[in-house]
């Protein structure tokens, strides 16, 4: 829930295994000290209540993805058409198991053809799948989920007054 964080300037930094939150004033702006967070890229996020939504690119074509801090691994929709699943790299396939007798395929694999404004990330371990619910759940097109795999190629800064998000990769991901 982001609502806790919707005050300060708030950078994600899982390889440095840190949170640090900036007190921010009415025009986004922080009030006290600096952190010296310079990113990489930065980017207009757009949210849906408490869900964040950024852009990225995947086999040349640009995607809607919603960024979650508490996901494992990314995700990409088993509908986002042959330009963008014939990119991924399938590692094992399984059968979860739903509410009732449901069942559901998921693929596991590699993410190979990612980038986020002119930054390339490859080899992200994502798992494939239907995305419908969570469309009708948010009432919008989410072509994937940026989680965990993508959080650990750099730490990210979210400010939601500016409604910013801004990516400083880790020097062994500069492409």
């Amino acid at each position: 829930d982001f609502n806790l964080f919707r005050k300060y300037e708030t950078v994600i930094d899982p390889v440095s295994n840190e949170l640090r939150l900036y007190r921010i004033g009415s025009n986004g702006n922080r009030t006290g000290e600096t952190s010296g967070f310079v990113p990489d890229v930065e980017q207009k996020i757009s949210g849906s209540g408490n869900i964040l939504f950024l852009k990225g690119t995947v086999g040349e074509k640009l995607m809607n993805f919603c960024f979650d801090t508490a996901a494992e691994t990314n995700v990409i929709s088993s509908h986002s058409g042959k330009q963008v699943l014939n990119t991924l790299t399938i590692t094992r396939r399984t059968t979860l198991k739903g509410a009732g007798k449901s069942t559901a395929e998921v693929l596991f694999g590699k993410m190979n053809d990612f980038s986020i404004e002119n930054h390339k990330i490859t080899g992200m371990e994502t798992v494939i799948t239907n995305l419908s619910a969570l469309n009708e759940t948010y009432d919008t097109h989410i072509d994937g989920i940026l989680g965990g795999s993508f959080l650990e190629h750099g730490a990210v800064c979210v400010n939601f007054v500016k409604s910013r998000i801004g990516i400083s990769f880790t020097k062994e991901n500069q492409k």
